[in-house]
């Protein structure tokens, strides 16, 4: 199968605030008000998804026909991954790690802030990435008061 990665357009901006809206309603904690959450999510992944970077994966016969994505950020040196999403009639195809890759090239280190599901944890492709669950803030905002800085 033919596969293009290129940057989301407009619409396809739009699937990945869906799904991973989706996703983060899933994960809502027993006892937590649903409108609450509702609210609290979707300001959170408009905000995040409006700074970062989406990578869409189409099929090259069907360039409309998305098959998977991947939303980051950062600098080239510093990627922080946020999420990764591969329709599921074409999942373990390949399509994820391709994706990953991409968003990766060239950077020293990859971080993601949400413990990795054991299927994510195979597609960790470096020993270099790490799970950090206070990534997002040191990216945007720098090291923090009692991390240390590497020279």
């Amino acid at each position: 199968m033919g596969l293009t990665l290129r940057p989301a357009e407009h619409e396809e901006r739009k699937l990945a605030y869906a799904t991973w809206w989706q996703q983060m309603m899933n994960l809502r904690p027993p006892g937590t008000p649903k409108g609450l959450w509702r609210r609290g999510c979707q300001k959170d992944v408009a905000r995040v998804l409006g700074q970062s970077n989406v990578l869409v994966a189409v099929h090259e016969d069907d360039p409309q026909d998305v098959l998977g994505l991947v939303c980051f950020s950062g600098s080239p040196a510093r990627v922080l991954l946020h999420f990764v999403y591969v329709k599921f009639h074409v999942r373990k195809w390949g399509i994820a790690r391709r994706l990953l890759q991409a968003a990766a090239k060239d950077a020293d280190g990859v971080y993601f802030t949400t413990f990795p599901r054991p299927r994510f944890s195979q597609l960790i492709l470096e020993p270099t990435w790490c799970f950090d669950p206070f990534a997002g803030t040191r990216l945007h905002y720098g090291p923090g008061p009692f991390q240390e800085t590497r020279t």
